[in-house]
């Protein structure tokens, strides 16, 4: 009866020490990199303005009815957020012109989202250094580029998603 009991209160911890080592988080100590695809239809594109906003003509592959306001990247401090573009035409080449903050929460500035690398290429990394403690923090920023099809560069064009940085908590 004692073995038993003894089997039993074993059984109990090695269940509770497998519980609690349970990786539901997916690992989120470590830093992770984040990618944001951009998909442009250059040939709708080349049909606007310079200076236009584009989000009648890209998308970020988010699900129906999500606008790209609305589209949020969501990433934790350490990690990396990386912007690319791509179109339907193999040939096009984009350059990623600017990265601005607009609106949100005033921490969480380009001062503290910082770009790893120089504007003017086709990707652009940003390491996320800080946020608030307590709470998630959020920023609107507009992403700037232009595109060059058969060696001719056009643009300015812009789009305006977010990016919220989830609180150490």
């Amino acid at each position: 009866m004692k073995s038993l009991k003894f089997l039993l209160l074993a059984g109990i911890i090695a269940l509770f020490a497998v519980a609690c080592n349970n990786d539901d988080d997916n690992n989120t100590d470590q830093p992770q990199n984040f990618p944001v695809v951009l998909t442009v239809d250059v040939d709708a594109l080349l049909l606007l303005a310079a200076g236009s906003e584009a989000s009648s003509v890209a998308n970020f592959g988010q699900p129906a009815g999500v606008s790209n306001a609305d589209y949020t990247t969501e990433a934790r401090i350490g990690d990396m957020i990386t912007f690319s573009m791509r179109s339907n035409n193999a040939t096009d080449i984009f350059v990623i012109d600017s990265l601005n903050y607009v609106s949100g929460d005033d921490l969480l500035s380009l001062e503290f989202v910082v770009p790893r690398g120089e504007l003017g290429q086709p990707e652009y990394v940003l390491d996320v250094l800080d946020a608030y403690d307590a709470e998630d923090a959020e920023m609107k920023y507009v992403l700037g580029f232009s595109v060059i099809r058969n060696a001719v560069q056009s643009g300015y064009y812009f789009i305006d998603p977010k990016i919220r940085i989830r609180s150490r908590n």
